[in-house]
């Protein structure tokens, strides 16, 4: 397929994050994530630190199903959620960056869950 656009959705719910925070905390989140991604969360409340992992989960996540229609393989460290001072989220690749000519990012808080959505152009 020659040019088009495509999806890539995630939902996480928050207490599955908090568990697996509560078993495995720093080495969860060493594994998934780069300091510089977390260093926009630390300092918030527990609710929206709790909120920004999952976020951050589901983001990245979305974008490995946006790259996996195109039948590529990214890892979670591949991929880094920064922010703009705006705090609009950015998303930085490793590799794949070729891919897409544009990625947009998404992703909402419910009571319970996040939902990211992941937008690419392929040209």
């Amino acid at each position: 397929m020659n040019g088009g656009t495509f999806v890539g959705v995630d939902v996480v719910e928050i207490p599955r994050i908090v568990d697996l925070l509560s078993s495995f905390g720093e080495r969860f989140l060493a594994r998934l994530f780069s300091e510089e991604e977390l260093t926009f969360y630390r300092g918030k409340s527990i609710r929206r630190w709790h909120e920004g992992i999952a976020a951050l989960f589901a983001s990245k996540e979305a974008i490995k199903k946006l790259f996996l229609q195109r039948g590529i393989v990214l890892h979670f460290r591949d991929i880094s959620i920064l922010h703009t001072p705006s705090g609009e989220p950015k998303v930085v690749l490793r590799r794949g960056n070729e891919v897409f000519t544009k990625i947009s990012l998404s992703f909402a808080h419910g009571r319970d869950v996040v939902v990211a959505v992941a937008v690419g152009v392929y040209a």
